[in-house]
């Protein structure tokens, strides 16, 4: 929750992209287990996978893996 209002600009690091923004990052993706690539997404509900395991994900269902939420195709970096 932390994490989302963040983002929508309403918690303790709203308005400064601050270093403490890897903090938040986990060490390794939900789906394939193994640390992060060199571009890691994060869905709209605010999950973090290696952006070839979303991809691969999406095209089987376009549900998160961790919370089931739609993702709509949306990955941010």
């Amino acid at each position: 929750m932390a994490k989302q209002a963040a983002r929508d600009g309403e918690g303790p690091q709203a308005g400064g992209g601050s270093d403490d923004e890897d903090e938040d990052l986990p060490f390794a993706c939900l789906l394939c287990r193994k640390p992060f690539g060199p571009e890691p997404v994060v869905t709209i509900c605010g999950h973090y996978f290696d952006s070839a395991c979303a991809i691969k994900r999406f095209a089987k269902t376009g549900k998160c893996f961790a919370c089931g939420a739609s993702t709509n195709g949306v990955f941010n970096r």
